[in-house]
């Protein structure tokens, strides 16, 4: 959330992901710096139990997502 926050301020675009256990955290981060309508993009959790092929499809599920995020803010 910070680098993603802190990269958008400077003029570079970023997309933040985040797994859906962090969801009060992520946004809480975004509200204490100002933004608290800061796109998130957020995919299930656990990551540690998906093999090689799970997280390759839970990105390119994300993939839309984040290039909107990217072109757009959010």
């Amino acid at each position: 959330m910070h680098d993603g926050i802190h990269l958008d301020r400077a003029g570079i675009p970023a997309a933040t992901i985040c797994t859906d256990h962090f969801v009060n955290t992520s946004q809480a981060t975004a509200t204490v710096w100002g933004v608290p309508e800061y796109p998130v993009i957020y995919m299930p959790h656990p990551l540690s139990k998906l093999s090689d092929e799970g997280i390759q499809a839970q990105a390119q599920s994300l993939a839309g997502q984040i290039v909107r995020v990217l072109q757009t803010g959010g």
